[in-house]
């Protein structure tokens, strides 16, 4: 990667950026080899995400809930740095992508319905864990559903938040309930 690249003066030690994986609205994700040798999806918050104190504190909590849930249906964390400049996360790297990125990909075709059924229930199990804990997701969509094998994982944890510490409504409005 060459310095023009937006995010590379933020890359955090130890990291190598491999390649872009994809830009959201908040964050840009590369695809990176971790400290560890490990393939990642690395997540890095956009300058002006940093710069916007609602956006910021969003990826924060992503940042903090990610790392803290271990769930085989919940995306995996592995290191993140929650504020500043050298804010970051470093997840388990999906090479199939989401299940929007495999709908897209049928031309629109539906799921076969044991494999629609599968993800169902995987997607369940990651809602029921998260419900345990006290845990609103408030943004599952198929751009949030990660795959791999027949498997799905349920990401993106920004607009999260626990029960008893309150949150806002938040999320994607033609998902939201």
């Amino acid at each position: 990667m060459t310095s023009a690249h937006p995010s590379t003066d933020r890359t955090p030690p130890g990291y190598r950026l491999l390649q872009v994986l994809g830009r959201g609205q908040t964050s840009l994700v590369h695809l990176a080899r971790d400290p560890q040798g490990r393939e990642v999806a690395l997540k890095v918050p956009l300058e002006g995400t940093l710069r916007q104190q609602e956006a910021a504190e969003r990826f924060a909590n992503e940042v903090r809930l990610t790392l803290q849930f271990r769930h085989p249906q919940v995306i995996r964390g592995y290191a993140g740095s929650p504020f500043g400049g050298q804010a970051y996360l470093a997840l388990r790297y999906y090479p199939e992508g989401t299940l929007a990125d495999a709908l897209a990909g049928r031309g629109g075709a539906a799921l076969s319905l044991p494999l629609a059924l599968r993800l169902l229930a995987q997607l369940a199990s990651a809602l029921a864990y998260l419900h345990g804990l006290g845990v609103v997701h408030q943004d599952v969509k198929p751009h949030n559903v990660y795959l791999d094998g027949g498997r799905a994982a349920l990401g993106d944890l920004g607009s999260a938040y626990f029960t008893a510490q309150g949150g806002r409504a938040s999320g994607s409005p033609f998902y939201m309930a």
